[in-house]
């Protein structure tokens, strides 16, 4: 509830600015000298800027999908774009946001096919990697266990004093990837992917997940994306959440161990329309195969099939919101 006002008034401010671009400019969902606008998650700012070099009339803007799902969240707002470039199932957050918030009509098109498909996964040094998979037994590595030892110095748990104290590599689920691996952690220690908002309220989990939280944020204060850090000082963290792609091929080069937790998340790429469009002209305007090329190219694993393993948009929404609460 208190994201919800905050982004009514937030958005308050800025509605009545976006409607006027709009009549001043007389487009309708299109931007002007023929330009399309492209909104785009900030995990996939390299593939857009890539398009953009590739046709000048794409204009690209970057931005968290959490602040733009916020900003569509509101009544009577207009999308500032033509499609947006998504990792995870924002357009569904939007959706409920709105329904919830009463707003009426839609802002959005339905989303089109998965374009891109990472799992996620845990990145971490070999020999970190090692003494956690021995301290987490037969169920092997995962955030349950991971979060169970925020915190705490590596030689309890069999690691080495030299190490200081097990730091967790956690990205805000305000990204597209942050929002996958927050939620296969929480899958992690529920066993489910299937979990619902109230889950979180148990006190077990809870607990676990704000030791966790707390954990991620002090081993990362500048707020940095988590797996790009790991990449340049690897002791900066005891293991990092990321989806597979280019960052875990970067981090296999320099000796860290990539690993794949049970149960299995999937960060799922998307082109999603504004309302009025279909995702197949958006993504003819694009050009298909120039998207995917661009996705590939930028490590983006293209052409695998199976649901994203994530609960429902009610949930991921609580997470968030819990993820903000934890102090």
């Amino acid at each position: 509830m208190t994201r919800l006002l905050a982004v009514l008034v937030a958005v308050g401010l800025v509605v009545g600015a976006v409607v006027v671009r709009g009549e001043l400019d007389g487009s309708d969902g299109g931007g002007t000298d023929g330009a399309f606008r492209l909104r785009c998650g900030r995990d996939l700012a390299e593939v857009c800027e890539r398009l953009a070099r590739e046709d000048p009339d794409i204009e690209v803007s970057v931005e968290d999908e959490g602040v733009t799902a916020d900003r569509l969240a509101a009544p009577d707002v207009r999308p500032d774009f033509d499609a947006w470039l998504t990792v995870g199932p924002w357009a569904d957050l939007v959706a409920d946001d709105r329904r919830i918030a009463g707003a009426t009509g839609r802002v959005l098109g339905r989303p089109g096919p998965v374009l891109a498909a990472a799992r996620a996964a845990i990145l971490a040094q070999a020999d970190r990697a090692a003494v956690l998979r021995t301290h987490c037994g037969t169920a092997g590595v995962n955030w349950a266990c991971i979060g169970d030892a925020t915190g705490r110095p590596w030689s309890e748990i069999g690691g080495s004093a030299a190490w200081g104290v097990v730091k967790p590599g956690l990205a805000a689920p305000d990204g597209g990837t942050g929002l996958v691996t927050v939620a296969q952690a929480v899958s992690s220690r529920l066993g489910t992917t299937d979990w619902a908002a109230n889950d979180l309220d148990d006190p077990t989990v809870a607990g676990w997940f704000d030791q966790l939280v707390r954990g991620a944020r002090q081993a990362d204060a500048e707020g940095t994306d988590p797996a790009r850090r790991f990449l340049v000082i690897p002791a900066s963290f005891g293991a990092v959440g990321t989806v597979e792609g280019r960052s875990t091929a970067a981090a296999g080069r320099r000796g860290a161990e990539t690993i794949y937790p049970e149960p299995v998340s999937t960060a799922e790429v998307r082109l999603v329309p504004t309302a009025g469009r279909s995702a197949a002209s958006a993504a003819d305007r694009i050009g298909t195969d120039r998207l995917r090329d661009a996705l590939r190219a930028e490590g983006w694993p293209t052409g695998r099939d199976g649901g994203p393993g994530l609960p429902s948009a009610g949930a991921l929404q609580a997470l968030r919101t819990r993820w903000d609460e934890v102090a």
